[in-house]
């Protein structure tokens, strides 16, 4: 079974969930991929990095055409990526990062199932800890951008961990 794995910052020496997941399913004889947006040290990368980890995960750094904050970046290259590598499963490791909404919209055009866990808490309402006006600023511009295009990704999912 090919298996993608949608995270928004990946980190090969950590053992994250979405570390441990990929490498037991690779254990297991699944084809693992894992697709992220994670800065290089000199920022984004300019074009698509793959590589292999030491648990023969296949990783892929996407180039980022543009970051409006730490949730939303954009690559044009996520859905041909997907595309090629036909996955019978992607599963996206949160709800409010935009490489993981577009790949709940890209599960019809690619055919797969998609599931997806919540490592944050930002759905349900709660704003991190900031000053007054920026509390704000994040509570208007979730409740009313982002939680409606959250909810239609999450109506998509084949199966939702909490």
């Amino acid at each position: 079974m090919k298996i993608v794995h949608i995270i928004n910052e990946f980190h090969e020496d950590l053992n994250y969930e979405e570390n441990v997941t990929s490498k037991y399913q690779r254990k297991l004889g699944h084809e693992v991929f894992i697709i992220t947006a994670k800065k290089s040290k000199q920022g984004y990368f300019s074009r698509v990095i793959v590589k292999k980890t030491q648990d023969n995960v296949i990783l892929i750094y996407l180039p980022i055409l543009f970051r409006l904050h730490l949730n939303i970046v954009y690559s044009p290259y996520l859905k041909s990526i997907l595309k090629r590598i036909n996955p019978d499963v992607v599963h996206a490791h949160t709800t409010c990062h935009s490489l993981s909404l577009l790949s709940a919209f890209y599960k019809d055009f690619c055919n797969y199932k998609y599931f997806i866990d919540c490592h944050e808490f930002l759905h349900d309402g709660h704003i991190l800890k900031s000053n007054k006006k920026l509390k704000k600023v994040l509570y208007l511009f979730y409740f009313i951008l982002t939680k409606p295009i959250v909810n239609n990704a999450l109506r998509k999912a084949d199966k939702i961990f909490p």
